[in-house]
């Protein structure tokens, strides 16, 4: 390696790795203990160490990846980021000892934001390379007073989502996947409903990719929604009134609607109960990038976009099949309390780089106005 950075690392276990030999061939009482003791720890410190390098080198990839996967969407394309936020204990502005202390049912809270290039349409006077540089984000929490997070959970709001978001921007038909590494978005039964199954019959949209982050590393867009969706409701909470009650779905999702975040919609939801059995190949959570190749067959990959994949199969019998194909959570949109909903809200992003050049433009525009104001003051007679 050429970066000082990185060789520091190797230098000092090197450097560590001949002191300690140096120590151990002194003769000296304790030198027995450095053969024994040191020297094996520094070696398991070493891979350690060149483990975590190797980590860290596969996160930032993975960033790298996603970031051009967004920026090469095309216009019917969609990146759409999955991830079950922590359950809601139910809670209002007052409550009884009984309450506080007794053990009440969680509620679910599913959040997925997809992301996808502006238009014309949505951006009429915008130009052709303002467009280039504009995205519109969508963010969906489904609410449900069913806590069982699983695989069958997750499928079912990933596929409303996708409903809802045809059904808003009729343009985008295909999207890309993205969620954190749990069980429920990274195991064969979640991939074979979403990837393997059919969704454009009952969603209007097609999956092209499924991509999971690397253990530890799955913090995305929707962990910093719900952080600042939690500070809001809390808020309510020690108001009090409108939306300070949040003990069923409808209320919770009612408070949200009153928080009122910038393209945030809120949607109470009900999922079914379905038992779906799916062989797991050994190490399929392994694959952090899979694509569709056939009804029983995906090709994953370890790096995305690197190499030419593996090809696993995970099959499924005819009655399972039947259960994924369609399988939806049904939405209901939520009201606040003057009938407003928080349905169609979406949320306009330009790049750094836009930003950077409109920043500039303003800073120009302000110089001159300042320079058109010195040059009509009256000038001082000498």
């Amino acid at each position: 390696m050429d970066c000082g950075k990185c060789n520091l690392r190797f230098d000092v276990v090197e450097t560590l790795g001949r002191l300690l030999e140096f120590c151990g061939g002194l003769g000296h009482p304790r030198s027995e203990a450095v053969e024994r003791w040191l020297a094996p720890r520094l070696k398991e410190y070493a891979s350690n160490l060149a483990q975590y390098a190797a980590h860290k080198m596969q996160d930032a990839h993975q960033s790298a990846a996603q970031r051009h996967e967004l920026v090469t969407l095309a216009l019917d394309e969609a990146q759409v980021i999955a991830d079950f936020a922590a359950k809601l204990k139910p809670a209002r502005a007052e409550m009884t000892q009984t309450e506080g202390f007794g053990d009440k049912a969680s509620i679910s809270r599913h959040t997925i934001t997809a992301t996808f290039r502006a238009s014309a349409e949505e951006l009429p006077d915008a130009t052709a390379d303002e467009l280039k540089e504009q995205f519109i984000t969508v963010t969906y929490n489904l609410i449900c007073d069913d806590s069982d997070q699983n695989a069958i959970h997750a499928l079912q709001g990933v596929n409303a989502v996708l409903k809802l978001l045809h059904a808003q921007f009729p343009r985008i038909t295909k999207a890309k996947i993205t969620a954190d590494g749990a069980t429920d978005y990274a195991g064969s039964v979640f991939v074979r409903g979403v990837l393997m199954t059919d969704t454009k019959p009952s969603t209007g949209m097609e999956v092209l990719s499924h991509n999971h982050s690397i253990p530890g590393e799955g913090k995305a867009v929707n962990d910093m929604i719900n952080g600042l969706m939690n500070m809001a409701m809390t808020r309510l909470r020690a108001r009090g009134g409108a939306g300070a009650s949040q003990q069923t779905a409808d209320e919770v999702a009612t408070s949200m609607d009153i928080c009122a975040l910038r393209g945030v919609q809120n949607f109470v939801t009900e999922v079914e109960k379905e038992e779906v059995t799916v062989v797991a190949p050994t190490g399929i959570t392994k694959y952090y990038a899979k694509q569709r190749v056939d009804d029983e067959v995906v090709r994953c990959r370890r790096y995305t976009g690197i190499g030419r994949g593996t090809d696993l199969c995970i099959p499924c019998d005819a009655a399972d099949r039947e259960k994924l194909t369609g399988l939806m959570a049904t939405t209901a949109r939520a009201c606040s309390v003057n009938g407003s909903t928080s349905e169609g809200r979406m949320q306009i992003k330009e790049s750094r780089r836009l930003r950077k050049l409109h920043a500039e433009e303003a800073l120009q525009r302000k110089v001159a106005a300042r320079g058109a104001r010195v040059a009509a003051l009256p000038k001082q007679p000498p």
